[in-house]
């Protein structure tokens, strides 16, 4: 016996019709509604990308700051100046 070989048409043919569908339509309000979440979404991405480039700029911050202290730690030099001494008031009396 010799099988003949399924094409779309054949296979289209045997399923069931569909059932007409109307669309619903849209909800009373549907349009505000979406507009007002996706200026609420643009509001949030401006305020999601001032929080990241704040985050990273303090991440920046902290890690130039760790540097620089490993590196003036690495330094026997001290970039604080020595005080100078009081001068000695020998020819003054000391108040009692």
């Amino acid at each position: 016996m010799k099988r003949q070989r399924l094409n779309w048409e054949r296979i289209v043919a045997q399923l069931p019709p569909a059932p007409e569908e109307i669309l619903p339509q849209a909800p009373y309000g549907f349009a505000a509604r979406v507009t007002g979440q996706w200026r609420a979404a643009r509001r949030d991405e401006s305020l999601r990308r001032w929080a990241n480039w704040s985050f990273r700029t303090a991440l920046a911050s902290v890690a130039a700051c760790a540097l620089l202290a490993l590196i003036q730690r690495g330094h026997d030099d001290s970039i604080l100046v020595p005080l100078p001494e009081p001068s000695a008031f020998t020819h003054s009396p000391l108040p009692q």
